[in-house]
This record gives structure tokens, C-alpha cells and sequence, in this order.
């Protein structure tokens, strides 16, 4: 592991600090075999403005604008296989940061310089080959809005580069002590392993979050030797074998067992972890009528909460229902997606509708064995009335979560969800 340090703005102004961090990852990559390094397996990692540039590194390997007549190692590579981002400020600079920020750019405010604000952001340089990502907030942040993540986020998902995101319920800036906790360094573990060793061909079904699972967790994966076809089990239990293929999942004791499977897509099979897998390293072997296709090692834990999400631009939209109680005192649902022409969008929370708060209902899998399920609207903590299996479907999570009437009115807000303290996919309601 190395430690990068870099000018700060008491020192030089923007580049300079993106200047160095390039320096130093060209600077291990030319000197690689002298420090036993593996070139091609530079990751970055980086919390609050050292996210920031972290992330304004992983985007702008290719850049060349920044680089001045002299620099050494000019000619290597500064490109990095993954990052590691927790509260970067993206693009959203404003509130208490914004003056160290208008002091890094060398403006007087932030308004005040728009084309350098937009040169030190790394939204303006995502490109479909950019490392996975990532990315970690906290809901309750003071200093790095929250939104800056949602929107790295959203614009990587358009972009169509990988990006784990995760939002911690309650957690303010990096030193609080959820993002020191076992949970969030072992996911940061974990993804950075699976990155390492070469493009991971499997995530989960309800995100596509490829760090960690758990047992009874629906996951997918990938390969163009599944074919072109699609093929879906008959009803009842699910099946071994799907048109010739089948899956044997050997936990870290060394029990092996057959996945279930419900689903072969076009270059894709789906598949139910089975339960009471040992947590640690779990290598999924994938046969084709009997011979082996391909293997992959995945991480188990206890818990991978994800819930399922449609993606609109980039957003990800609540798969559920929202319950409610009317005038008459019977009780009413609709989905929290709507169809608006060939378009799905948030549909509104009935608050108008409801005689007190209105039940959101949304569905998961990876929940596992936890017990302690934190949810929050934005900043404010909700009630978590219900949750556990759905029952009707294996594998298949439930949460029931009640948004008070005084939401009413507030508009989009992401809803994030942890399991444990394991943070899960952050989705976005309207109210």
C-alpha cells in the first residue's frame, strides 16, 4: 500500500493537487519491479477532498491537459484497475466546504469560476472505460453534501461503468465511526480483491453490486458461452439444471452444493445462492452438461442487503408498493414506478390520499441472518415495520417501511437502508 501526499491549496492551486496524484501513480508503475509491484494492479482509494481527487484520477487517465514540459514519467500510464471513493464533493460545492474549495481553485467563490469548477470535476471526463467504482456516503453528511455522491453515482450508471454505491443511514463525514467499522472496510476489502483479480463475471440480480454476497442471495452471471437463448424454470421448487447448465457453490469449509437456478437469459444465468453457505471465499463453478465452463471466486458474508431497482438515467427507482389507509379506512396500494408514455418514472406518495403515514413496501435479497435494519429518508430516520422473507418466493426480501404525512411535499429523496451497520442499495421515492 502507498500513501500519496500532494500540495495543498495553502501551497498551489487546482491542478496541482490532481498533478501529483498522477505523478505518484506513474512513479510506482515506472518503478515497479524495484518495489515488487504489480503494474497492472494499481487501485486509488481515497475519503472527503482526497476522494475527490481520487476520483478526478480514475477518470482522467487518458487526460493528458494537466501535464506540463518536464514531468517525470510523463509517458507512463497514471491508469488505475478500481476505486475506492467515500464522500467525495463531485460537483455540488456548496454549504460549509464551499470556501475551501473557491481556496483550491484560486476564485474568490465557487460561482464566481464555473469553468474551473467544471475542469476539476470528474463528471465532465466518465467515459465507458473507466474502473469500477466504489462509493460510499454518508446520509447525514454536514460538510460534503450527500447528493455529490447520488450524483457520481447516477452519472456512472448512464455512463455504463460499474459502480457499487452505498449509502450509510444516520453516518455524517468520514470520521464518523461507521466508515471505520468491520462492515465498511471489509466491503471496501472485498471489492478491492475481487478487482484485483481480474473483472468479477457475476453481481447480485436486484443490483448488479458485485463485492460480497450471501447465502439465499439472487445473483447473476455473465458470459457470452450462456448463449442467446432464454429459458425459464416451470413453477415449483427451483431446478439444478436450466437447458444443460448448472452451478456447484463450495463455501470456505469445503461443502459443496447445486444453485438453484430461475433464469437463462442472453448471456446471462440466474441463479439462488443456497442457503447456510459458510462466510469467506466460495468458488462458483459453472458446468454445461457436465464440463466445466468457467470458475469464479466470490466473497460470502453474513449479509449483502440489496433492494431491487429499476434505472431510469441513471436513478435508481424503488421496485415496491406504497400502502396506505383511506378516508373510508380501507386500505389502498399502487406501485411506487409508473409507466408515462414509454417512460417509467417515480410515481408520488398518496400523502393527499391517506388518513396518516403511508407504508412503502420493498423487495430485496441478501438479507441473510441480520436482524437490525436501520432505514433513512434523507436525514430522518424512519420506522422499519417489517423485515424478513416475503414468503410466497425463496430467496426473495421484504422491507416494510413507514414515511410520516409530514414528508408530504418534499420532493425526490433517496431512501437508504443497512442491515447490521451493512449499508444497502439506496433508492430514490417521491414524495
Amino acid at each position: 500500500m502507498a500513501s500519496i501526499n500532494y500540495r495543498l491549496s495553502s501551497d498551489a492551486i487546482f491542478p496541482a493537487q490532481i498533478q501529483d496524484c498522477k505523478a505518484a501513480v506513474r512513479f510506482l508503475r515506472a518503478n515497479a519491479a524495484k518495489y515488487r509491484l504489480d503494474p497492472e494492479r494499481i487501485a486509488v482509494m481515497g475519503d472527503s477532498a482526497g476522494a475527490h481527487l481520487a476520483a478526478l484520477l480514475a477518470t482522467t487517465s487518458d487526460v493528458t491537459i494537466w501535464d506540463t514540459p518536464g514531468m517525470p514519467n510523463a509517458a507512463v500510464s497514471s491508469k488505475v484497475l478500481a476505486l475506492v471513493a467515500l464522500a467525495p464533493p463531485i460537483s455540488v460545492f456548496d454549504g460549509p466546504a464551499e470556501p475551501a474549495l473557491a481556496k483550491l481553485l484560486g476564485c474568490a467563490s465557487v460561482a464566481a469560476c464555473p469553468d474551473k469548477v467544471k475542469e476539476a470535476s470528474p463528471l465532465g471526463y466518465l467515459t465507458p472505460d473507466d474502473p469500477p467504482v466504489l462509493l460510499l456516503q454518508g446520509s447525514d453528511d454536514p460538510t460534503v453534501d450527500p447528493e455529490n455522491a447520488r450524483m457520481f453515482a447516477e452519472a456512472l450508471v448512464r455512463t455504463g461503468v460499474p459502480v457499487t454505491y452505498r449509502v450509510m443511514p444516520g453516518a455524517v463525514h468520514v470520521d464518523d465511526p461507521a466508515y471505520h467499522s468491520a462492515q465498511i472496510t471489509g466491503l471496501a476489502a472485498d471489492f478491492l480483491e475481487r478487482m484485483m483479480n481480474g473483472p468479477p463475471a457475476s453481481g447480485a440480480a436486484s443490483d448488479f453490486e458485485f463485492a460480497r454476497f450471501a447465502p439465499d442471495q439472487y445473483i447473476a452471471l455473465f458470459g457470452g458461452y450462456f448463449g442467446n437463448q432464454q429459458v425459464l424454470p416451470d413453477p415449483g421448487p427451483l431446478p439444478a439444471t436450466l437447458d444443460g447448465f448448472s452451478v456447484d457453490v463450495r463455501d470456505s469449509t469445503g461443502a459443496t452444493q447445486e444453485a438453484g437456478l430461475f433464469a437463462l437469459l442472453p448471456g446471462q444465468l440466474n441463479l439462488l445462492l443456497p442457503a447456510g453457505l459458510a462466510a469467506g471465499t466460495a468458488r462458483l463453478t459453472v458446468l454445461r452438461n457436465g464440463q466445466t465452463e468457467r470458475t469464479e471466486e466470490v466473497n460470502i458474508a453474513d449479509e449483502a442487503p440489496t433492494l431491487f431497482a429499476t434505472y431510469v438515467n441513471g436513478a435508481a427507482l424503488a421496485i415496491g408498493q406504497a400502502i396506505w389507509v383511506d378516508a373510508a379506512g380501507k386500505q389502498q396500494q399502487q406501485s411506487l414506478v409508473t409507466e408515462n408514455g414509454s417512460q417509467l418514472q417515480m410515481a408520488a406518495l398518496p400523502f393527499s390520499q391517506a388518513m396518516g403515514p403511508v407504508t412503502v413496501v420493498l423487495y430485496g435479497t441478501g438479507l441473510g441472518t441480520g436482524k437490525s435494519v436501520v432505514a433513512y429518508l434523507g436525514h430522518l430516520r424512519l420506522l422499519v415495520e417489517y423485515a424478513g422473507k416475503q414468503g410466497t418466493y425463496e430467496g426473495l426480501d421484504q422491507y416494510n417501511i413507514e414515511i410520516p404525512h409530514e414528508e408530504e411535499g418534499t420532493g425526490p429523496q433517496t431512501l437508504s437502508i443497512s442491515v447490521d451497520g451493512n449499508p444497502g442499495t439506496p433508492v430514490r421515492l417521491l414524495n
